[in-house]
């Protein structure tokens, strides 16, 4: 549990901030619908209510997707070329340079096995 708290746990906390934020969208919208009804002498529907709230969401979720794919999109097409330096190592050359950490490693302590971690 402990480690999956420590490898997930920034999802979970953005899943309790997601479901937080819905419900009190919620709550406030119902707010306003309650007052806007009992302003014109209305009774509160819920079949309406439904309707409207999640029409509000589902626009808010489709700007913000739409903004989410395009950087999405963006960064993947345009990252490579935006964020390259040329001293930056590639993932060949960083598990290169471990191998070569482990064969040292082996010629100096032939007895002590390398962990992965202690390496880089």
């Amino acid at each position: 549990m402990r480690e999956h708290l420590r490898r997930w746990g920034a999802c979970w906390i953005l899943v309790v901030l997601f479901l937080g934020s819905w419900l009190g969208q919620f709550l406030t919208q119902l707010a306003v619908v309650q007052d806007d009804a009992a302003e014109h002498g209305q009774e509160f529907d819920w079949a309406a209510f439904w309707h409207q709230y999640l029409a509000s969401t589902f626009e808010n979720w489709q700007s913000e997707f739409l903004q989410l794919v395009v950087q999405g999109v963006l960064l993947l097409a345009l990252g490579k070329y935006l964020f390259r330096a040329d001293n930056t190592a590639s993932k060949e050359d960083v598990e290169a340079i471990r191998e070569d950490i482990r064969q040292l490693r082996t010629c100096i302590w032939p007895t002590r096995p390398v962990r992965d971690e202690e390496l880089l």
